[in-house]
């Protein structure tokens, strides 16, 4: 439960980010922040602290993302004199990010690597041609912008207040969703695994998982599992 809220580790910049803030791991980075997501709907706060969902969750709320243009510009020397109640901290994954406070919520995502873009051009073109086989209503869309003199591909938030991202590795067992990276190609389990998503109701959802293969051998996105 609480990994599930915590910046990634392994995250090429959190070494700077965590040496600036003093937190000794993400877990205590985390509870500075009330655990609180764009996610979903879980938090935290302490004994006898007067707080309300309603009054700091980031869905309804502004927050200052001083915080992620420090990190998207390299400014770590900043990180020390900013509020810590932001959707960064609790966001996992190894780019570096950061969520901005613009028209709506958006997460701008820098590549692996510093000063290489491929990964924000990739996520971008991989963004368009998913709107070519699905319908677009149903595509999380990707523009490229540029930030502290780098690519960044930026995605709004796909939630809203009154729902939450259920990943289908939580659901699925190991052994079935798997077949989804190739490591078990039996054709047995392919129908099992297919026989278990259309317990979720949706007529079409084998024809959904075919294209989404499809997707995955023609993008150049190698990330693309079921939590992103």
């Amino acid at each position: 439960f609480f990994n599930g809220r915590t910046m990634a580790e392994t995250r090429h910049d959190y070494d700077n980010i965590s040496k600036a803030i003093g937190c000794k791991d993400s877990f205590e980075l985390s509870f500075k922040g009330h655990g609180l997501s764009l996610s979903n709907h879980y938090w935290y706060r302490r004994e006898n602290e007067n707080l309300k969902y309603k009054d700091i969750n980031f869905f309804t709320n502004k927050w200052d993302d001083t915080f992620a243009r420090a990190v998207l510009t390299e400014d770590y020397d900043a990180l020390s004199k900013c509020d810590l109640n932001v959707p960064d901290i609790v966001t996992d994954g190894w780019a570096v990010k950061g969520w901005l406070c613009e028209d709506v919520p958006k997460l701008y995502k820098l590549g692996i690597t510093k000063g290489h873009s491929e990964d924000s051009i990739a996520e971008v073109l991989s963004s368009r041609l998913a709107c070519r086989m699905f319908d677009e209503s149903e595509v999380l869309k990707y523009e490229l912008a540029t930030i502290g003199g780098q690519y960044a591909s930026v995605s709004a938030s796909m939630l809203g207040l009154d729902e939450e991202m259920v990943p289908l590795s939580d659901i699925l067992p190991i052994d079935v969703w798997e077949l989804y990276f190739g490591k078990n190609l039996d054709k047995s389990m392919g129908a099992e695994f297919f026989r278990r998503v259309s317990e979720f109701g949706i007529p079409d959802m084998k024809e959904r998982f075919v294209k989404l293969f499809c997707l995955r051998s023609l993008c150049f996105v190698s990330d693309l599992h079921f939590d992103n």
